[in-house]
């Protein structure tokens, strides 16, 4: 009989499990209160009794909320016999960004394929109570032991003069993790630059002697476009803040330990007002430099030979809007050949502003021979600590020009001319006088011979034109070849020399470069591999010899720019002694 009592209990037990597993699935979103203080940890789950996935959470969650952490998934499940249940919760840690009521729109989840929704779920945020706010509340420890501020450089500048912005974290603690930005100014009407950080701390001790810690977590550089006062929006951040607890060890013991509270910061943006550039004195040539600089222009050199280059530097230097600054135009005469400039830049951004340098370089070649002046440049710049603008002025510079030259120059950079001569006007009023002593033939004093008709007079006079031909046409050629190899020994000798004086690669390059030119007629955009090759082969060289002179521009092209391949002094010796052997 017992038998039977168990199991029709059994039986039962089983049936009820089966009934508590087949109920229908909820899924239900919560927070731990209706109703928190601007600033408390708001902590909201969604829970559901069943196996689910595909987890949505609200589409609004951050808008009036500040997600400290979340989503932390678990499951609970409970077995009892022939009774069994599970629950999953999906948590979030909130903190509200403003006092009201706020409505979380509906959570989504997937069970058995089918998708379920939450109810919304409304929470109402009231301003802080003052009894509430005292050293017990984790959220006050919190802000007091970790926080952040803004510290800028400056709070009243010019247009276009640069100014630096430090995110500073002060704390009697450190982090226990990273900080998380949640919201950062935006600075419309600036042009920003960040600044490396290392965010090594620093010691400092406080007005009542407690030693606290500074890390300088981020910094930028802004350099204002616009006049006017520019209010900017907090940055917001959550710092992972050690908060002190008491708990008890096996033995019951009492201990004191820590545990990471999110503490939500918020660190307000000092206005900072952009006053605009005084229009009093200034000059006509001032570009929008706003600084305190150095303006200098060089030559390499004050005296080469026709076809050889010089280099002609800009150089600014100083603290200021840099990235912004254009270089002065340079004028030249004519008759110097300016090829495309280079600029190298360094300029360095500090939590006080922009500083460094600019430099531009122009390789010039002059043509011809001759004395050229350039004119001094004007730099124009407002000094905000002076409050004035400042004109900087460079010396008018020479370049002296010597060598063979196919025309001659006139002193102090005139325009070259070709020599004045008479002697082809003398010739055409010779050749006008010969004609005047040629008396015309007059009709029928006499009628021509047949014999100038005859094959003997036509045999011969053909033959004494062809012989003519052959002898000015083979005098062509000979005086091509020596014309040819005059200019490859005039280029050789300008190239050996310009290669020889030559202080830098770019120099050196640009004399081979040019001997390639003006001895084989090789332009600069085709001395490229491949073509520049081709070209040679054309003009006589070999194989070897076109591969040599392209492997040597390679080689100080690479070193030019930092990839030295052979050192400069025996490029110089190869590039010479390839040159010499083509003038053999």
């Amino acid at each position: 009989m017992k038998k039977w009592i168990y199991i029709i209990m059994a039986f039962a037990l089983n049936l009820i499990g089966h009934e508590a597993m087949a109920q229908e699935p909820q899924f239900i979103a919560r927070a731990g209160s209706n109703t928190y203080q601007l600033g408390e940890e708001i902590i909201v789950f969604f829970k559901t009794n069943a196996e689910g996935s595909d987890f949505v959470p609200p589409s609004n969650l951050t808008d009036d909320f500040y997600k400290l952490s979340g989503p932390y998934v678990s499951r609970n499940v409970s077995m009892s016999p022939g009774q069994s249940s599970m629950t999953m919760t999906w948590e979030y840690r909130l903190r509200a960004k403003k006092v009201g009521e706020f409505e979380l729109a509906r959570a989504a989840i997937k069970i058995n394929g089918e998708r379920y929704y939450t109810d919304p779920l409304k929470i109402k945020v009231v301003a802080n109570s003052e009894q509430r706010d005292d050293s017990n509340d984790p959220r006050v420890y919190a802000s007091k032991r970790l926080y952040m501020r803004i510290i800028p450089s400056k709070l009243r500048v010019y247009v276009g003069e640069p100014l630096g912005v430090t995110y500073r974290l002060y704390g009697y603690d450190r982090p226990t993790g990273s900080l998380d930005f949640k919201e950062l100014p935006n600075y419309e009407g600036f042009i920003t630059e960040d600044v490396e950080s290392r965010a090594q701390p620093r010691q400092d001790i406080d007005d009542e002697g407690n030693p606290f810690l500074t890390w300088d977590v981020a910094s930028k550089a802004l350099i204002p476009q616009r006049a006017g006062v520019f209010e900017f929006d907090p940055l917001v951040t959550v710092i992972p803040t050690p908060i002190p607890v008491e708990t008890r060890d096996m033995w019951g013991r009492r201990t004191r330990g820590y545990q990471t509270y999110e503490n939500l910061n918020t660190a307000y943006h000092p206005d900072i007002e952009v006053v605009p550039l005084p229009t009093n004195n200034r000059p006509s040539g001032f570009n929008g430099a706003v600084g305190d600089f150095e303006f200098q222009v060089e030559l390499s050199r004050g005296e080469v030979d026709v076809n050889e280059s010089v280099t002609l530097t800009l150089q600014l230097k100083g603290k200021g809007n840099l990235n912004t600054i254009k270089l002065p135009e340079v004028e030249l005469p004519d008759q110097l050949e300016l090829f495309e400039p280079e600029d190298e830049n360094s300029i360095i951004a500090s939590p006080s502003g922009l500083r460094g340098e600019m430099k531009r370089e122009y390789v010039l070649v002059p043509r011809y021979k001759g004395t050229y002046k350039i004119p001094p440049l004007d730099f124009s710049y407002f000094d905000p600590e002076k409050e004035e603008y400042v004109t900087v002025k460079s010396e008018e510079l020479i370049i002296r020009v010597s060598g063979e030259s196919p025309v001659i120059a006139t002193t102090e950079g005139r325009v070259p001319t070709k020599p004045s001569s008479t002697n082809e006007k003398q010739d055409v009023e010779y050749l006008n006088e010969d004609i005047r002593w040629i008396e015309p033939v007059r009709e029928g004093v006499g009628a021509p011979s047949t014999f100038y008709r005859s094959a003997w007079y036509i045999g011969g006079v053909s033959g004494s034109f062809l012989f003519t031909a052959y002898f000015l046409f083979a005098g062509s050629i000979r005086r091509w070849n020596d014309s040819r190899f005059d200019k490859l020994a005039a280029a050789r000798k300008t190239a050996d020399k310009a290669i020889s004086k030559a202080g830098e690669w770019r120099e050196a390059r640009y004399a081979l470069g040019q001997f390639l030119k003006t001895g084989y007629d090789a332009a600069f955009a085709d001395q490229i591999d491949g073509k520049l090759q081709r070209i040679l082969v054309d003009r006589g060289l070999n194989d070897a010899e076109a591969q040599m002179a392209y492997e040597l521009l390679r080689q100080s092209e690479a070193a030019e720019y930092g990839a030295t391949i052979t050192s400069f002094e025996a490029w110089k010796q190869d590039a010479k002694a390839w040159i010499q052997n083509q003038t053999k």
